[in-house]
């Protein structure tokens, strides 16, 4: 596979453009078969995940809006953690800006990215 140089480093491709855009069209068949009849709101969280959202938004063929988020811990020091259980603590998270109250009442579908593998 070749590289790709962006500024003064290399990466080399480890998915292929075709193998990530069959998956794209994947995704967006089951969620037009899942939200038939409905308008679901995509909730796209800018953390790179916009070119992913794009893709797929150009494959969903139900009527859609989407909003653009970003998510942010809030102090550790501030707000107690969520337990999940007695092994698992999770920070609150807090969208900027917070959701209008309108899209409250819609099926939410979140799109992004993993921050660390």
């Amino acid at each position: 596979m070749s590289t790709i140089q962006v500024l003064d480093k290399k990466f080399i491709p480890s998915i292929k453009a075709d193998e990530i855009l069959t998956q794209v069209r994947r995704v967006a068949s089951e969620i037009n078969k899942d939200y038939e009849g409905q308008e679901p709101l995509f909730l796209v969280v800018l953390n790179g995940s916009f070119i992913f959202a794009a893709d797929l938004m150009r494959e969903v063929t139900v009527p859609a809006e989407a909003l653009d988020t970003k998510l942010c811990a809030v102090q550790r020091n501030s707000v107690p953690h969520r337990r999940m259980s007695d092994n698992i603590r999770l920070p609150f998270l807090k969208l900027l800006p917070p959701l209008p109250y309108f899209t409250r009442k819609k099926s939410t579908i979140i799109l992004s990215i993993p921050l660390s593998f």
